[in-house]
């Protein structure tokens, strides 16, 4: 990873498109802390070694700390190669993807422009451009949809797109429960 504070690029990207909301005093990114939390979730639960990261993002974004996505997806890719950081990188995007209608668009923006700033460092090959939806729905669409509401309640069109091709639907249940958790939901 590179310090973001010691490169010109992150540092300006940081202050102009990721932290730009970020309360006073908020706390700075910890990078042993976050990577010490992903590596005792895949110890204590070897089933979630897939899965792990996209719940810390979850977890970041719906505290309101969804700046400090981009430093640890730049954390966990650091010897990752293009292909292994395109992987990670899809499914942190679908992650965001499917718990911004549960959180907020604005609240999960800073995740986003953490992740583009370091695909902009290290370059395009780091990142997925994998379209999982196009631009209308579609009949299917609203059938596979309706399907899946009938089993989760709702997130429909988005969820049913990451489950075809990125998460397991357990996976996807995971990262959106971990997101209204964390926001202080108690059912």
């Amino acid at each position: 990873m590179s310090d973001w504070d010691k490169d010109e690029f992150m540092s300006q990207w940081d202050k102009k498109y990721v932290s730009t909301n970020l309360k006073p005093g908020a706390r700075q990114y910890g990078k042993d802390f976050f990577l010490g939390l992903h590596a005792e979730l895949i110890t204590s639960h070897p089933g979630l070694q897939d899965v792990a990261y996209t719940l810390i993002a979850a977890a970041c974004c719906a505290v309101g700390r969804a700046d400090a996505v981009g430093r640890f997806f730049d954390d966990i890719t650091v010897d990752a190669t293009p292909e292994e950081s395109e992987r990670i990188f899809l499914r942190l995007r679908e992650a965001v993807t499917i718990i911004f209608p549960y959180l907020g668009m604005p609240t999960c923006i800073p995740a986003c422009y953490g992740m583009i700033g370091v695909i902009q460092r290290k370059g395009q090959s780091f990142a997925s451009t994998k379209v999982l939806r196009k631009l209308t729905v579609t009949e299917e669409d609203t059938r596979k949809g309706s399907e899946l509401r009938a089993k989760i309640y709702s997130g429909g069109y988005l969820i049913a797109k990451a489950n075809e091709e990125v998460f397991e639907l357990y996976e996807s249940h995971l990262v959106v429960a971990t997101a209204i958790t964390a926001l202080g939901a108690t059912r």
